[in-house]
This record gives structure tokens, C-alpha cells and sequence, in this order.
């Protein structure tokens, strides 16, 4: 038996749990509120000049990775246009208090590495930090593919906590605060 579903919002999240739910049999609509999908994944053009509005980099399209996993599930991997990043700069963001820039590498410990080059005091703890996103994420079946065990998923407390919570339980120092993505 079909059973209808609206989502409400056509964002990256909206959009792969409408495919997702597309995938299992279910007849979805997807309700989103600007002229373009894709949440922040938009752009725009004010005359020759493109803007990005916000995501610029989609993690988890390497060999084991979330969003690998999920587009292939789905039969779509094959048909993206991925652009793999460079490993040693995946991201540069630069301070406009300091004019500083940081260049972020891709990968769990060189991420790590990179940020503690510049705040060797908070190595440790950016480990901590990058080990709590990773277990955050693990609670969620979807993207691992998991049946889910329970009616209601039963998730941990930094799982509830804002971005800038869990920021600032595991990183002091604000600069480095500044730089971690909310």
C-alpha cells in the first residue's frame, strides 16, 4: 500500500530523504518555499557575477563516505559530475580580524593537523571534537543505510546540542571557535 509523504523543504536533507523514501515505494512531495531547490546549495546572478549562497563543499563522497553510499543506493552516483577536492586544501578561510588564512585539509586527522598547526594547545581536543561529529552521525541509520531498531530514534545529548554547544565544549580558544563551521 502507498502512502503519501510531504516534506517540507527542499534542501540537501529534504531532498535525500524524499529519494530515499521515493527508493522504498512511498509517493513523496517535496514543498519548498524558494523558486529553486537545493537549500543551501543556491546560487545566483546579479548580472555576469554568480554568487554562492552558501554550501560550497559536500563532504562524503569518498570511497566509504555517507553521501557515496546513499547516491549509489539510490542508482544516481553515476550520474554526478564530482569534482574531487585537494586533499592538502579542501577549504581556506581567511580572518578578517587578523587577516589570517587557515588552510583546512580534507580527512579526519588532517583535518585535525592542519587546524592544530596553528593551535597546538587545542590538538587534543579537536580530536575529541572530530571524534564527537563522528559518533553524532553514527547515530543516524539513514546514513548508514541501517533499518532504524526502535520507533523513535533514541539519540545521545550532544546529538540535541547546537552547533555552537558543542563547539565550545571541547574548544577554548575563540579563534579556533571562529573557524570550526555552526
Amino acid at each position: 500500500m502507498n502512502q503519501d509523504v510531504i516534506i517540507i523543504g527542499g534542501g540537501l536533507g529534504g531532498l535525500f530523504t524524499g529519494a530515499l523514501l521515493a527508493h522504498e515505494g512511498l509517493v513523496v512531495k517535496v514543498l519548498e518555499k524558494n523558486a529553486t531547490i537545493g537549500g543551501g546549495l543556491q546560487t545566483f546572478r546579479r548580472g555576469n557575477v554568480e554568487f554562492e549562497t552558501g554550501m560550497h563543499i559536500l563532504g562524503g563522497f569518498r570511497e566509504g563516505g555517507t553521501l557515496r553510499r546513499i547516491c549509489s543506493h539510490l542508482g544516481i552516483m553515476e550520474n554526478l559530475a564530482i569534482r574531487h577536492l585537494d586533499a592538502d586544501c579542501m577549504d581556506e578561510i581567511t580572518c578578517a580580524s587578523d587577516g589570517k588564512t587557515y588552510r583546512i585539509a580534507s580527512g579526519r586527522n588532517a583535518f585535525v593537523q592542519s587546524l592544530a598547526e596553528h593551535f597546538p594547545h587545542q590538538q587534543s581536543k579537536l580530536h575529541e571534537y572530530v571524534d564527537a561529529l563522528y559518533n553524532i552521525a553514527n547515530e543516524v541509520d539513514a546514513f548508514y543505510l541501517r533499518p532504524s531498531s526502535t520507533g523513535l530514534p533514541q539519540h545521545s545529548e550532544h546529538f540535541l546540542w547546537s552547533a555552537d554547544e558543542l563547539i565550545s565544549h571541547y574548544i577554548s580558544d575563540p579563534r579556533l571557535r571562529n573557524l570550526l563551521p555552526t
